[in-house]
C-alpha cells in the first residue's frame, strides 16, 4: 500500500508540478485522504452515477479494495456511495512554473 500511495500521489504530483502543495502528507501540504476497505467488487461506472457519460474503460474490472470514504482538507466528501461536498468545495492548484530540483 505505501508504494501504491506513492505512484499515485507522489508521482503524478511531481509530473504535473504540483507537489509544493500535494502529494504528500506532510505541514503545508494538502491533505486529502482516501480510506480503503478489503471488499471485493466488480466495478461499473453507470451504477455509481458518479461519471458523466455513464460507462468507462474500467467497466467489469475487479477489484480488490472499495473506496469507504474520502476525506477533503479533513472533511468528509465522499461517504463510499454518495458525494457529500458541495460543489466548488475544491480549490485549484497552480502548478509551479518550472520543475523544483
Amino acid at each position: 500500500m505505501t508504494r501504491a500511495a506513492e505512484l499515485m500521489t507522489l508521482n503524478p504530483a511531481r509530473h504535473f508540478r504540483l507537489d509544493h502543495q500535494k502529494g504528500a502528507l506532510e505541514p503545508g501540504k494538502d491533505a486529502d485522504i482516501i480510506v480503503m476497505t478489503p471488499e471485493p467488487y466488480v466495478y461499473d461506472a453507470a451504477e455509481s452515477g458518479h461519471n458523466v457519460v455513464g460507462w468507462s474503460p474500467y467497466n467489469g474490472i475487479r477489484l480488490p479494495w472499495r473506496v469507504s470514504a474520502t476525506y477533503l482538507r479533513g472533511r468528509l466528501a465522499f461517504d463510499g456511495r454518495q458525494v457529500l461536498a458541495e460543489p466548488g468545495a475544491g480549490q485549484f492548484v497552480r502548478p509551479l512554473a518550472t520543475l523544483a530540483l
